[in-house]
């Protein structure tokens, strides 16, 4: 090298200048709908948590119920299974 730096002159053309403007409104465009994007994307991960937390807690009472539903069905096993010992007992 011979010792000579990189040196813009006075003239610098207009279209490299609307060259370099374009370039900064395209990236600041870009960076602003790749954001809303992101932004988009959360919300709906919010809302399909949200679903999936609810539909937990139906599937949760939904089992609850059933429990309860067997329980019931098994103590009304067990009182036909008595009526039906008295009958054969009454029966002649």
């Amino acid at each position: 090298m011979s010792g000579r730096s990189f040196t813009l002159g006075r003239h610098v053309s207009l279209s490299l200048v609307l060259a370099l403007f374009l370039q900064a409104a395209a990236v600041i465009w870009w960076s602003s709908a790749h954001e809303t994007r992101g932004h988009f994307r959360d919300q709906k991960i919010r809302v399909v948590e949200q679903r999936l937390d609810m539909e937990s807690a139906r599937q949760l009472d939904i089992l609850q119920r059933l429990a309860r539903l067997e329980a019931l069905a098994e103590s009304n096993a067990g009182v036909l299974r008595r009526i039906e010992t008295r009958l054969k007992k009454d029966a002649p």
